[in-house]
């Protein structure tokens, strides 16, 4: 039940997603569709829009990590850490392609849970960097957005092949 995910040039990728109001048979199985679309994929997080649903989920972890997988529902991230670190990312949405990207070390996220309980929590490190990658999603921005201009623009032929094959 998993769900292609979209590729670059996708212009759903650069919308912004509504927050979830319930959690509802849709919300639901738009996560099932994200848990079985990471495993496919063989990847450590997802956000909703990049199979397509313009809703505010994310999703951060794997059987793959040392955390399990956790869903973020209308995710709010706060106090970034001072602390930095710079280490190459990438997405199924962006394939073949991994920029360092520097991020802050810790952040708080206040979120619901797949119940509709709402909690706050302070991420470090892999699942706080995952974290703000996914929700970067939830706001129309790539990892490459982020990414040192030279070496973007570096992959801009690249990019260009991305773009024109999801036109296809």
């Amino acid at each position: 039940m998993s769900h292609p995910v979209l590729i670059y040039g996708n212009p759903l990728l650069r919308e912004k997603a509504a927050p979830v109001e319930s959690i509802n048979e849709e919300v639901l199985v738009v996560i099932e569709r994200m848990k079985a679309t990471i495993k496919e994929y063989n990847c450590v997080g997802l956000a909703a829009p990049q199979i397509g649903s313009l809703l505010h989920i994310c999703l951060v972890g794997s059987h793959e990590t040392d955390f399990p997988m956790r869903v973020f529902i209308n995710p709010k991230l706060s106090q970034p850490s001072k602390e930095a670190w710079i280490h190459e990312e990438g997405s199924p949405c962006i394939p073949g392609i991994y920029l360092p990207v520097k991020r802050p070390l810790s952040i708080t996220v206040e979120a619901l849970d797949i119940d509709g309980q709402a909690f706050t929590e302070r991420l470090t490190e892999w699942p706080a960097r995952i974290l703000m990658h996914e929700n970067d999603y939830l706001h129309g921005t790539l990892f490459i957005d982020r990414a040192d201009p030279k070496e973007k623009r570096a992959l801009s032929s690249a990019l260009s092949k991305l773009k024109k094959q999801s036109k296809n």
